[in-house]
């Protein structure tokens, strides 16, 4: 991984991200375990309600990563009614001073959670589509293992771009 300081920081972020992606999967794997065993005691709202609070929480932690990157090594966040989008386009662009902080499939995943953490903070927060909640979480169980692979692999391409023009 780069020696640049933001790593440090950065590295330290998604720790707690992956600790949040495996406690979510611990909860989901414990209602799906009520669902089976004890049907009259699971409860479909309970269980969407609870992934949904970690989905768009998991997916607010990933972003934050996103901007302290963005904030330190570009120099530049982006702001105004677009900037969670922009942001993800941001990271998903490279030039001759930085790689790729993630890729175009994790941007495309991202972008998609994006739009499900909008609907719940502004649209049906107390009238919740299961078959959304589910199809979501199940992206983000993708997502978050391709975004944290793509964050080490930007680092020790950032690490190694800052050595080659060194010379």
């Amino acid at each position: 991984m780069s020696q640049h300081p933001v790593f440090l920081i950065v590295h330290a972020k998604l720790a707690e991200a992956a600790k949040a992606v495996s406690h979510m999967n611990e909860v989901h794997a414990q209602q799906c375990g009520l669902q089976a065993a004890h049907p009259g005691f699971y409860s479909l709202p309970v269980h969407a309600e609870s992934l949904v609070t970690n989905v768009q929480g998991i997916y607010t932690h990933l972003e934050a990563i996103l901007k302290t990157l963005a904030n330190v090594i570009d120099g530049f966040t982006p702001t105004g009614d677009a900037w969670h989008r922009d942001l993800l386009l941001q990271a998903a662009a490279s030039d001759e001073n930085r790689p790729q902080m993630i890729s175009s499939a994790t941007m495309d995943g991202m972008s998609e959670l994006l739009k499900f953490r909008h609907a719940i903070r502004n649209n049906y927060a107390s009238t919740l589509r299961h078959d959304d909640v589910f199809r979501n979480l199940a992206l983000l169980q993708q997502i978050a293992p391709a975004f944290f692979s793509d964050i080490v692999k930007f680092a020790d391409g950032f690490g190694s771009a800052n050595a080659s023009t060194a010379k």
